[in-house]
């Protein structure tokens, strides 16, 4: 880039006087393409052709280096790929976890080091924000940020798969059966209850009835008081 007689401002490309910047690639072809300065995209460096389709972390873009390739489904992995992180999430999304504790006391029983490891790198990818608890001092919330909550979908086609393929016990797939019977419309409006309880705020006014969450506890506990009688 340097070549070109452009300042350089940064390691994605971003190049200006630094009122007016604007952003410079070279795409798997060799040509170079620039975005307008209204286009905040900042892209990776390098002669591969990938791009960056919005603003990264520093923590993102060492984690981008270090990755064994920039398909999305490997980087989304890269987050994801072990056997409990999207563990950790599923309960603080279904279960309502907010704390150390109740996240220790999972069916799973991860282990107190693995359960801290991955609360970290869940925070590092800014898919969860930790706070001080007004109730006591040492105590730290945790909170789903957007783009955990916009993993409501995913989570669902996952359940669901998992219950066409798998011997699922029968209160999880009631309670996925739910969520699969509801589809997009019924997960926007958990999406938007998470975003209520976990952000402060809501995408459009909360429908009368019962919630969505009320609604996935209810048939998780009709199914357990089944098998019990």
């Amino acid at each position: 880039m340097a070549a070109l007689g452009h300042p350089v401002l940064d390691g994605f490309g971003a190049v200006g006087d630094g009122a007016h910047v604007r952003h410079e690639h070279i795409s798997a072809d060799g040509m170079l393409e620039r975005t307008a300065p209204a286009d905040r995209s900042r892209f990776t460096t390098g002669r591969s052709g990938y791009y960056c389709s919005r603003n990264a972390t520093s923590f993102e873009v060492r984690a981008v280096k270090e990755a064994r390739s920039r398909c999305p489904i490997n980087l989304s992995l890269e987050i994801f790929g072990d056997r409990w992180t999207l563990l950790v999430l599923r309960d603080v999304v279904f279960g309502g976890a907010r704390h150390f504790r109740e996240l220790l006391g999972g069916e799973e029983r991860i282990s107190s080091n693995v359960l801290a490891d991955r609360l970290a790198t869940l925070v590092e990818h800014e898919l969860l924000t930790r706070a001080g608890d007004a109730s006591h001092k040492q105590k730290v919330t945790y909170s789903l940020t957007e783009r955990a909550i916009d993993l409501v979908p995913v989570l669902a086609q996952l359940s669901a798969w998992g219950v066409r393929h798998l011997p699922v016990a029968d209160a999880y797939a009631a309670r996925a059966a739910v969520l699969t019977a509801g589809g997009p419309p019924l997960w926007e409006a958990f999406m938007d209850e998470l975003r209520e309880t976990h952000l402060g705020t809501r995408r459009g006014q909360a429908p009368d009835g019962p919630t969505v969450a009320e609604r996935l506890d209810a048939a998780y506990a009709a199914s357990v008081a089944e098998r019990t009688e």
